[in-house]
């Protein structure tokens, strides 16, 4: 796999998280059942199927490091009520999320991605937050999530 196939999937699978985590927030600003998409989300983009999953939230001080299913629903929809700290960051509602990625490295059968993304409300208020992705590449050739972390840039 050349640089720019790697480069091709890292930024479909980058397009395909962000266009969930924006219809997570659309459709609870609608008042839709937003847990049907939570678990699409999770099952179409995260290995939990094959593999153990590392999570580190961007908005998240206590309890800052998660792995299960339920800690993904907590921090993204905040409706279980495992975490206190959570408030349900895709809730937002975002209106978009850009990656800017810095660079993308492939071993064996796994691909880690790093940059920043920046995410816009509908108040045109950017937040810019770093990143790393791990994929699994699976048996159909799909980046699957099983490494994510997200922080807020150093403040001087």
């Amino acid at each position: 796999m050349n640089n720019e196939e790697i480069k091709d999937l890292v930024t479909n699978a980058q397009n395909e998280w962000a266009r969930y985590v924006i219809d997570i927030g659309y459709q609870y600003s609608q008042g839709n059942d937003i847990n049907k998409i939570m678990e699409e989300f999770l099952k179409d983009l995260y290995a939990f199927e094959i593999s153990d999953i590392l999570f580190k939230p961007t908005k998240a001080s206590v309890n800052q490091f998660r792995r299960t299913k339920e800690d993904f629903i907590s921090y993204f929809i905040a409706n279980n009520n495992l975490y206190k700290e959570d408030k349900g960051f895709a809730l937002e509602p975002w209106k978009k999320i850009v990656f800017d990625t810095y660079n993308s490295i492939k071993v064996d059968k796994e691909i880690i991605s790093m940059g920043n993304y920046h995410f816009e409300n509908f108040k045109s208020e950017t937040i810019k937050v770093e990143f790393t992705f791990g994929y699994i590449i699976d048996n159909v050739g799909k980046l699957r999530i099983n490494l994510h972390h997200s922080s807020l840039p150093f403040q001087i």
